[in-house]
């Protein structure tokens, strides 16, 4: 990392893109203003004698790509052309549904518009990727509303960015015909999906085939809301969730625990693992974005190439944002996982150094706890200013649980394969999958109920979460050219 002293042109122009994606999106100037404004500045700048004009001219071409990005991204789809009222057509059902404890949601695509409604249904009758019905209900905008912690919380613009624009609640369905649209490919997989859950349910009981089903799957519907509740205090709710935080700590906790292999083995399996993850979860944009990362990640461990893998970092930021620019604002999981992998690429090698104090081992537990230690530094302030709480137990259960958590998916995983075999051997890997899920269960039972286990923050605004990673990036270069020199 000794010759990042000297920043490349590539952090400026990707953050340059990035800045006028969100100005765009949060300011009303037009269009023709900015491509004047940056067509006078490059002029200015091009007759200039500095030698990084063309960094700068470069930047601002950048700035000009995010503005005009945004700009036909709101233009094509951020219209309502659907007023609230009665609808009554025909369409399919695009994407997994995701079953609530009291609920099911269901993103219904209209199949001449091709606009798309969510739907509020009840759990029975089900209906699977690719249902194609005729829906009748009223539908209407989505709108904020303010959660348990005082937030407020933006499910319009949350929505948004998978191009949904209205709701319907409890809407008439007619079923007309099953999994006769949309992908091929993604109604494969989602059928193996429910097979592993299906197997899963045959041989282990409530709440740990509900938790083996999220660590393997990203299927967490039976666990509950109080269980969830629990993995959400303890600061542990990324493993059973699908978003890019759980895949890029999975796979790094993956490579740590099988660190006496050495760094090639380690690797390999990390990165067979990732993508069994992408595959068994249906391989949703979501999971798509933040294995990508995770592979970012993989890489910088076998090379050491940090500077390099940054690199890499902004550049596949720059086209997963160029392909969907709300993510940038309204996708926590892109948000996360980026920061995650960031904070595991930048900041675990230095965390490291400081933790002596806990030995080296088999399974690389000083590994484990850098690893747990700096995502959480580096992902504490987007949390807080999303929840609005603090888990004051997270970073002791991190350590505690994450360890364990690549060797239950082994297990599990395991389990399903010989269950096709042989009863006996499914038996005796379940009994061993069973406690570790317990071992899990319990820790965060246990530390759930400390006192003061999560604690209200203050509510941070935007300026000031802009301003808590400013500081990191300073802190960063300063440490940089501390170390370069």
């Amino acid at each position: 990392m000794s010759n990042l002293g000297k920043i490349h042109p590539v952090f400026y122009w990707v953050t340059s893109f990035v800045i006028g994606v969100v100005l765009e999106c949060v300011t009303d100037i037009s269009l023709m203003f900015w491509i004047i404004l940056i067509f006078l500045l490059s002029s200015i700048i091009s007759m200039s004698k500095s030698e990084h004009k063309k960094v700068i001219i470069l930047s601002c071409i950048f700035f000009l790509i995010g503005i005009i990005r945004m700009y036909t991204w709101i233009s094509l789809y951020d219209v309502a052309r659907l007023q609230p009222q009665e609808l009554l057509t025909k369409g399919y059902i695009s994407a997994e549904p995701d079953k609530k404890e009291f609920n099911t949601k269901l993103t219904f695509t209209i199949e001449d518009s091709h606009e798309r409604i969510l739907l509020t249904v009840p759990h029975y009758p089900e209906y699977s990727y690719g249902d194609y019905m005729l829906l009748s209900g009223d539908i209407e905008p989505p709108t904020s509303f303010e959660t348990d912690t005082g937030r407020i919380f933006h499910y319009d613009t949350y929505l948004k960015k998978d191009k949904i624009y209205y709701v319907a609640r409890h809407p008439n369905i007619t079923l007309l015909s099953s999994g006769t649209h949309g992908s091929t490919l993604t109604k494969n997989l989602l059928l193996f999906k429910k097979a592993l859950v299906r197997r899963i349910e045959r041989y282990l009981p409530e709440p740990h085939a509900s938790l083996l089903s999220g660590l393997l799957v990203g299927a967490k519907s039976s666990m509950g809301d109080e269980l969830l509740n629990q993995f959400r205090i303890t600061g542990v709710i990324h493993i059973v969730v699908l978003s890019g935080f759980n895949v890029t700590i999975i796979a790094e906790a993956i490579m740590r625990v099988l660190a006496f292999m050495g760094v090639a083995a380690s690797a390999v399996f990390g990165s067979i693992a990732i993508l069994f993850f992408t595959i068994m979860t249906g391989a949703s944009a979501t999971v798509v974005r933040a294995s990508l990362m995770a592979f970012l990640v993989i890489i910088a461990r076998v090379t050491g190439y940090q500077s390099e893998i940054l690199r890499a970092l902004w550049i596949a930021a720059f086209f997963m944002i160029m392909h969907n620019p709300m993510i940038v604002l309204y996708d926590p999981s892109f948000q996360l996982s980026f920061l995650a992998t960031l904070g595991l690429v930048v900041l675990v090698p230095r965390v490291e150094t400081y933790l002596s104090i806990i030995p080296r081992t088999k399974f690389d537990f000083r590994g484990l706890a850098a690893a747990s230690l700096g995502t959480q530094i580096f992902v504490l302030p987007m949390l807080i200013w999303m929840t609005g709480e603090i888990s004051l137990v997270s970073p002791a259960v991190n350590i505690l649980v994450l360890w364990v958590v690549p060797v239950t998916m082994l297990l599990g995983f395991i389990m399903i394969l010989v269950s096709f075999v042989s009863h006996s051997i499914t038996l005796l890997v379940m009994t061993v999958t069973w406690l570790l899920l317990g071992y899990i269960l319990t820790l965060v039972d246990w530390f759930a109920h400390v006192p003061f286990a999560i604690v209200t923050s203050p509510e941070i605004q935007v300026t000031g979460l802009v301003a808590l990673y400013f500081s990191y990036i300073c802190i960063y270069i300063f440490c940089t050219k501390k170390q370069a020199e």
